[in-house]
C-alpha cells in the first residue's frame, strides 16, 4: 500500500468533520447528510455498469438497506448534529472508540477472542474519552452531553455495522457495498430532508461544504478505499479503522496536522491543550490494537472480488 495514498485518505477523512462543522448550522444535519449520502451515491453510480454489480445489488438489498442505514445515514446525521456543539477536532478524536465497539461486538456476538494486547487497546481508548470529556463533566451544557451521547452513539453503528456485515454480507464486491450503501441511505433520509429543509438562504460557502463532503469526502473516499480493501485489508467496512482512524484534528486548534498520523507518529505541534494531545495519542494507540483483531477476522471473509 502506498503511505501517500494511505495519508490522503486519512486528511480526507479528517476534513469531512470540517466540512460538516461548515454546512449543518444552514443545512441542519439531516438534510446535510442526505445530500452527502446522494452525491457519494451519484459518483459511485458507475459501479452498476456490470450485470454482476447490478445482480449483487438485488440479491441483498436488504442487507445493504441496514449497512446504509447503520453505517451511512444514521451515524452521519449524529456527526453532523454533534458539530453543532462540538468542534470538528472534538469529533474526530472522540470517534476513535469505533474500534473498541467493533472488537467488543465481535467478541460478544461472533464470539471471536481477543488477545491481550486487544484488551490493553480497549482500556487505552476508554481513558482517551475520559480524558477528553473530564472537563466537560459537570460543567457542560446539556446540548453539549447530547453531541458527546450522539457521536458515542454513531461509533456504537459503526461497529455493529461491521459485523453484521461479516454475517450478512459475505461475498458481495466492496464497489457494491459501497454504492447500496449510500443509494439506500438516501433513499432513506430522503423524505426527512424534505421535510427539514432550511428555508432561509444558503450561502455559498455551504453549497461548497457539502460537495466537498459528498465528491471529495464521500464518494471519492469510498472509492479509494475500496481499492484499499481489495489490494491489502479485503473489507470494505473495517477499512474504516484503519484509515478513517487516521486524521485527528484536536479541540484546541483545528489544524489537520495537529492530529495522528497513519504513518504511526504524532503530529502535535504548539497545541497548549493537554486533554486533546493525550486523547490523540490514546486514539492512535486503541486504533493500531484493537484494529488488527478485525483486520485478522475479516481479511479473508465478507468483501474479497474473487
Amino acid at each position: 500500500m502506498n503511505i501517500v495514498e494511505l495519508l490522503l485518505l486519512a486528511a480526507i477523512w479528517g476534513a469531512s468533520f470540517l466540512f460538516m462543522r461548515m454546512g449543518a448550522p444552514e443545512f441542519g444535519p439531516v438534510a446535510l447528510i442526505a445530500l452527502r449520502v446522494g452525491i457519494a451515491a451519484l459518483v459511485l453510480l458507475p459501479v452498476l455498469r456490470s450485470a454482476s454489480a447490478r445482480q449483487h445489488l438485488r440479491d441483498r438489498a436488504w442487507p445493504l438497506l441496514v449497512v446504509g442505514i447503520v453505517n451511512s445515514a444514521l451515524p452521519f446525521c449524529l456527526f453532523a448534529y454533534s458539530t453543532l456543539y462540538v468542534n470538528a477536532g472534538f469529533d474526530s478524536i472522540l470517534n476513535a472508540i469505533t474500534p473498541l465497539w467493533a472488537a467488543l461486538i465481535a467478541l460478544v456476538w461472533l464470539k471471536t477472542p481477543m488477545a491481550r494486547l486487544q484488551v490493553l487497546g480497549m482500556l487505552i481508548g476508554l481513558l482517551g474519552v475520559v480524558i477528553l470529556v473530564w472537563d466537560k463533566i459537570g460543567g457542560g451544557l446539556p446540548s453539549v452531553w447530547l453531541a458527546i451521547g450522539a457521536v458515542l452513539v454513531a461509533t456504537l453503528l459503526y461497529g455493529f455495522a461491521v459485523n453484521y456485515s461479516k454475517q450478512r454480507l459475505a461475498g458481495v464486491p466492496p464497489f457494491v457495498v459501497a454504492f447500496g450503501s449510500q443509494f439506500f441511505a438516501t433513499v432513506v433520509l430522503l423524505p426527512f430532508a424534505l421535510f427539514y429543509w432550511p428555508s432561509g438562504a444558503i450561502s455559498t460557502s455551504a453549497w461548497y461544504a457539502v460537495l466537498g463532503l459528498g465528491v471529495v469526502c464521500t464518494g471519492f473516499e469510498i472509492d479509494r478505499k475500496c481499492w484499499l480493501c481489495v489490494r491489502r485489508i479485503g473489507n470494505f467496512l473495517d477499512s474504516d479503522l484503519w484509515c478513517g482512524m487516521g486524521c485527528g484534528l484536536p479541540p484546541g486548534g483545528g489544524k489537520p496536522d495537529h492530529g495522528v498520523g497513519l504513518s504511526g507518529c504524532a503530529a502535535w505541534h504548539r497545541s497548549g491543550d493537554w486533554q486533546s494531545q493525550i486523547a490523540a495519542l490514546c486514539r492512535f494507540l486503541t486504533t493500531n490494537l484493537c484494529a488488527n483483531l478485525s483486520a485478522h477476522h475479516y481479511t479473508h471473509a465478507p468483501w474479497q472480488i474473487p
